[in-house]
This record gives C-alpha cells, sequence and structure tokens, in this order.
C-alpha cells in the first residue's frame, strides 16, 4: 500500500473490493450528481440479467476494474468547499438557506427541530446530553452505549447508572432510579437490535427523565413498512441519527432531531456552538441536503428496490448449513414482533465457532476473524465488522443486486466447501484459526469462541465502581502490567472496537475475568484500545 493518503484511498476506489459497509452511498450514489443516483435506480434489471449469465465472483477482480462500485462519487468536490460567504448562511445562526434546510429535514422525520451536525453523531449525542443533563446530575444508560455518551458524562460531571442488559424490557424500565435526568439508549445497536422506544419513553417521562435516543444506525428506519419505525416518531425526546451510515452522505454527517416540546431547544443551541466546528464543511452540509432531496423526491422507488434485495440475499444466506443468520429470511411481510430487529444489517454467524472443520481438504477453526478474513482476501468483499462468531455487512439504498449476489455467492461457496467434524482441542500446525488469513499457519489451544461481543460483556458482571468516573479521569495515574491490575482502580477506559464500547471504565476496578476477557479478545485479533503494550493506566492510591 502506499503511504501517500490520497494514493491509497485513489488505489482503493479503483479495486474490485465491494463495501459492505459505511458509508452508505456505498462509493456509487451521491445525490449530488443526478445521474449517479439515476444509474443506481436504472441498474436492477441490468445487474439481474448480467449476473443470470456468469457467475458473480468470476468477473470483479481484474487489475482496472472499471465497474460502477469503482468510480469515484467526489468529482468536483473541491468546488464546492466554501466558507460562510453572503448568501450561504451561518450554521450556527441559521436565518436563510440552512434554516430552510434544516426545517426540510425536520418535516421529513417528523421532528420539532432538526440540527446539522458536521462532526458526526458524536457531536450529536454530545450536545444533547450537555442540553438535556444538568451539570453534575444523572443519567441512566446502556453499558455498551457509544463512548461519546461517557465522553458527554465526563464534560458534565455526570453520575452513572446501568441498564441491567439481562432483564427483559419490561423489567429494564422499571428499574429506571429515582432522580435520573435522562436515559440514554442504543436503537438500532450495531448488530440491528431495535428497542420498544414508546415503552422507555413513557417509563422515563413517568420518572421525570428525558428520553435520548443514539440512532446513528438508524436514519433509514420508518420509510418503509419493512423496516422499523423511527425513534422521533415514537415519543423520544432527542434522537441522534448519522446520515452517513445507511444514508447516501458524507462521512461525518449526522442529525439531531427534538423530538417533543420537553427540551430546551435554545440549550441544544448553546451546546452546538460549543461542540460543533466555528467552520462547518459546506461540503459536508450539502451531502446532507442532497440525501435529504433525494428522501424526499425518490424515497418510495430506492426502499421499494431495497426490500426487494435484501429479501432475496436474506432467503439465501438463512439457507446456509454451517452459517446462521440473525432475524432470518424475513419475507417482505412479517409480523410486528419482528420490527424489533433492523432486517438491513446482515450478521452471519459461525454456527460451531471454535470447532474444527475441514475446509478445503485442511482443518480450520471457523470463527468471525476467520470469516472476516476469508470474505476480504479471496472473495474482495470488505464487512463492516467482525465478532468472535459473527460478521456483519451493512447495507443501504445504494447497494446493488450485482454486490448482494456476490455476498450471497461467496458465502454459499464458503458453505459447501466447509465439514464440520467436530473435535477440538490442540490446533495441529497449519490449520486455520481464529484472527488468521486463509493461508497462514498458527500452533494454538482451540477454545470455543465467545457467542457475540455484546454475549461476554453480558457474562461479566459490572466491576466494582470505587470512584466517579470524572474523579477517576483527573487523579495521578501509572501504567500497569494488565495482568497484575486486578483490584486496581482503572484511570482510563479499555475499549473493544468495534463497536467503539467500554470494557472498563475510569473509577472502576479490574477483576480476573475482565483481565481474562480482555485478553481474549486480544488473542483473537480484535482491537482493543487502552491497553498500551500490555499495560493499563491505573490511579495511583
Amino acid at each position: 500500500m502506499s503511504n501517500n493518503l490520497e494514493t491509497q484511498l485513489s488505489e482503493y476506489a479503483k479495486s474490485p473490493a465491494y463495501p459492505f459497509h459505511m458509508p452508505g452511498h456505498k462509493r456509487i450514489m451521491n445525490p449530488m450528481e443526478p445521474s449517479s443516483v439515476t444509474t443506481v435506480l436504472a441498474g436492477a434489471a441490468e445487474d439481474s440479467a448480467d449476473s443470470s449469465a456468469t457467475d458473480p465472483l468470476e468477473n470483479h477482480f481484474p487489475e482496472n476494474d472499471e465497474s460502477s462500485s469503482a468510480k469515484d462519487p467526489a468529482s468536483g468536490i473541491y468546488a464546492l468547499d466554501i466558507t460562510e460567504i453572503d448568501g450561504f448562511d451561518n450554521l450556527h445562526d441559521p436565518q436563510e438557506i440552512l434554516k430552510t434546510e434544516m426545517d426540510r429535514a425536520a418535516n421529513l422525520w417528523g421532528a420539532r427541530k432538526t440540527w446539522f451536525s458536521v462532526n458526526g453523531s458524536t457531536c450529536a449525542i454530545l450536545v444533547a446530553i450537555s442540553a438535556a443533563v444538568p451539570k453534575g446530575g444523572r443519567i441512566h444508560i446502556e453499558r455498551g452505549c457509544h463512548m461519546s455518551v461517557y465522553h458527554a458524562a465526563y464534560l458534565r460531571e455526570l453520575s452513572l447508572s446501568y441498564i441491567d442488559p439481562n432483564s427483559e424490557e419490561a423489567q429494564a424500565v422499571s428499574e429506571i432510579p429515582d432522580g435520573t435526568d435522562a436515559v440514554v439508549i442504543t436503537s438500532p445497536s450495531y448488530e440491528g437490535a431495535v428497542r420498544d422506544i414508546q415503552l422507555w419513553a413513557n417509563a422515563a417521562h413517568e420518572k421525570g427523565a428525558l428520553l435520548i435516543v443514539d440512532e446513528a444506525h438508524g436514519a433509514h428506519l420508518g420509510f418503509h413498512p419493512y423496516f422499523p419505525e423511527s425513534a422521533v416518531r415514537l415519543g423520544a425526546d432527542l434522537v441522534a441519527q448519522s446520515t452517513h451510515k445507511t444514508l447516501p452522505a458524507m462521512t461525518q454527517t449526522a442529525l439531531l432531531h427534538a423530538a417533543s416540546d420537553r427540551i430546551d431547544t435554545r440549550k441544544v443551541d448553546f451546546f452546538f456552538d460549543i461542540y460543533e466546528t466555528s467552520s462547518p464543511s459546506y461540503v459536508l452540509m450539502a451531502s446532507i441536503t442532497a440525501a435529504v432531496h433525494l428522501l424526499e423526491n425518490q424515497r418510495q422507488k430506492l426502499f421499494d428496490d431495497y426490500v426487494k434485495r435484501l429479501v432475496k440475499v436474506r432467503s439465501r444466506l438463512s439457507s446456509l448449513t454451517h452459517f446462521s443468520l440473525d432475524g432470518g429470511s424475513m419475507p417482505e411481510a412479517f409480523g410486528e414482533d419482528q420490527k424489533r430487529f433492523d432486517p438491513g444489517k446482515l450478521v452471519i454467524r459461525v454456527k460451531y465457532p471454535g470447532k474444527c472443520h475441514l475446509y478445503k481438504g485442511r482443518e480450520v477453526y471457523p470463527d468471525g476473524s476467520w470469516l472476516y478474513e476469508l470474505l476480504r482476501l479471496e472473495y474482495h468483499l470488505q464487512m463492516e465488522m467482525r465478532a468472535p462468531d459473527y460478521v456483519l455487512a451493512m447495507t443501504s439504498i445504494a447497494d446493488t443486486d450485482e454486490g448482494f449476489d456476490r455476498l450471497a455467492c461467496a458465502m454459499e461457496k464458503i458453505d459447501r466447501a466447509l465439514t464440520l467434524t467436530g473435535d477440538e482441542g490442540t490446533r495441529a500446525e497449519g490449520a486455520v484459526g481464529a484472527g488468521s488469513s486463509a493461508g497462514s499457519a498458527k500452533k494454538m489451544q482451540c477454545r470455543k469462541a465467545p457467542e457475540t461481543n455484546e454475549g461476554i460483556k453480558k457474562e461479566l458482571a459490572l466491576p466494582r465502581c470505587s470512584l466517579p468516573m470524572f474523579k477517576a479521569c483527573e487523579v495521578k495515574s501509572e501504567l500497569v502490567p494488565l495482568r497484575q491490575a486486578a483490584g486496581r482502580i482503572a484511570a482510563d477506559f479499555v475499549i473493544l472496537y468495534p463497536p467503539d464500547a467500554p470494557l472498563i471504565v475510569p473509577g472502576e476496578e479490574f477483576n480476573m475475568d475482565l483481565i481474562q476477557a480482555i485478553l481474549s479478545y486480544r488473542e483473537r485479533g480484535f482491537q482493543i484500545i487502552g491497553v498500551d503494550d500490555n499495560r493499563v493506566l491505573c490511579v495511583i492510591t
């Protein structure tokens, strides 16, 4: 790879890699260039005709691929890069075109008021919590929430309490502590789980608290009956959405919606002035508005085609022998009880992670890392993320029949090539293991993979909290070998990425179960942030 970012990005854009990851425009749909949208809208029949005649995996790996997925959608982008000149309004005091565009977005989603964020949903969540909760207040949150929630708690010196991940929702809502200023939930989750927003909204409001929903992965919700409804229309007070994750807007773009009259919008304005850059990118704002205009004018056609593609690919992926698909086939018409899941998330799980299989005559121990690397290296399919026993493909209205067909064909070929032997124990030299690419050899002890990233966190008891988080971040600290950290108070986060969720929060004590979980994740090749050369930052007591 090049050591020049522009060159490396250009090389990737020209490669045959298909992006089953964000951003949602998939490098082919640029709403600022109507011709690219027309091409995607017209491409379904053409893709289907081509795929019926040839193997979709055979002709996508030339040296200089000129297919639609390799085209650069950002041509001429520098011509749009301006500052707050006459006639273009000011994001920090919108009175003209930007106010018009944000009002248009609010109308589209059904919000009381909508703000643009060019610092992503991270900024929107920082603003939402800061505006909704007084300094020194209390928030009730999901343990696996995005780090921006914890950062807001640090900046505002907030007390934290946690939603029990093992409780059913009906029970969990009854456990909101008295004195809570805001409840913060994530819906959909990274893997597509959707909360009962109305249930949480009613429970929060009965306690005198506001409901803030991190809907970063759900900007597309509510635009077709195949998908769950958006939290904006279900009783939440503030909702953050990333327009770049599941809609065709550029990376770093997001919206914050005030969905009720319980929030003082002047406070939201005040905190946007603090957290958002004073030099907002007009290119990014234009990509938000272009996506909004696209939904206003063509959402029926775009989502109808998207749903047909999802139904087809989900049917194929749910028929595999050695893998399962979260949510199953999910036909176009399904019951209300299935609306607790976003069908746009393709979570492909290894049925027997850590057990011996034969793959093309070789012993392998499939898990999420193995499948992720196999799809990336052999089939040029870049997944969004891997976990101990699954890979996640993120999809959007910009995905094509050709892209879905490539994924389904790849998984079918892998599935046919696998045979479960069921053996466990020491892997032989030459066996392909967790975190290994398809051709590597490792000798390592075979262990059954944990069920999911969330699964490990659910099995682990919450570490004992000895200091408020904001205090633990400020006191003197030192680096301690991870294996010797039991009983020590964390002075920094240790984070599993993705999905960017903490395994331990500053002020909590390390214990041996947690240390073993961190070591297990690292052995499997997952990225752990906050471990420096096998050392962690601890409070000096």
